[in-house]
């Protein structure tokens, strides 16, 4: 693997490929490979979006490198996204076909989130919630549902898995957007300029709005947390409180 391709994949945060391993836990899982296996595929499918959102947005930088397609041209980087996109595939493919079609449901909503985001100059909360639910919203939901199918969970906790990490997602992408608001350089239907005109037609201070918005998402996910709290078998109480965190004061 090229030197620039290896420090892209190998960088990062590791929020996804973590959760997927904090909810193996939470839920008592004793597959902690598995648990692995179904981390790295979600990790690996992040990084590939991340080298295609790079070449769509013009990102000429990366985790503080040069972005994949600045290295190495930008014929080069699609042919290495294209071969990497089989990784997650192969990974998944060790642990069933829920694996296999539930990382396939979330490669088609991040190509359609992505779709609308270069396509359209539209502004509206329906289309923004839409964007940041199928781009962000679906990796967070498959690494937290990826969680719970390795430690061998039922269905209904697999879901309440799977909506614990959409609004995980949501929140974080509200998050990103929000510090994103002013880049005048991204596309009109990028989700943070996308915010930024929202908050400023509400007709109040966007400060307010950015409060009340980053509130309610923060405590959707906590909420989410905790109904997967409420189904696990007694397990770690710091475990448990990773769900959750502190509950987010409201400013005065």
């Amino acid at each position: 693997m090229p030197h620039g391709l290896e420090v892209h994949i190998m960088g990062g945060k590791r929020l996804r490929g973590g959760l997927t391993l904090l909810l193996h836990d939470v839920l008592g899982g004793r597959d902690r490979a598995a648990a692995l296996d179904l981390a790295a595929s979600v990790e690996v499918a992040h990084s590939i979006g991340l080298m295609i959102d790079d070449v769509l947005d013009g990102d000429v930088e990366r985790r503080g490198e040069a972005a994949v397609h600045v290295d190495m041209g930008i014929g080069r980087a699609m042919l290495e996204a294209l071969g990497l996109m089989s990784v997650p595939y192969a990974l998944a493919a060790e642990h069933g076909r829920e694996a296999v079609e539930s990382l396939a449901r979330v490669h088609r909503s991040l190509v359609s989130g992505a779709r609308i985001e270069i396509s359209t100059s539209d502004t509206s909360w329906e289309l923004y919630h839409s964007i940041i639910a199928q781009k962000t919203g679906g990796l967070f939901a498959l690494s937290t549902a990826y969680g719970a199918m390795a430690a061998d969970a039922g269905q209904e906790v697999v879901e309440a898995a799977r909506e614990y990490g959409m609004r995980c997602g949501i929140a974080y992408q509200v998050i990103d957007d929000i510090l994103d608001m002013d880049h005048a350089n991204e596309a009109g239907g990028c989700s943070g300029p996308m915010l930024a005109r929202l908050l400023r037609a509400e007709g109040h201070g966007p400060d307010a709005g950015v409060d009340r918005l980053y509130h309610r998402c923060v405590v959707e996910a906590q909420e989410a947390g905790e109904a997967i709290s409420a189904l696990a078998s007694p397990t770690d109480p710091f475990l448990l409180s990773c769900l959750t965190g502190a509950r987010p004061r409201w400013p005065a």
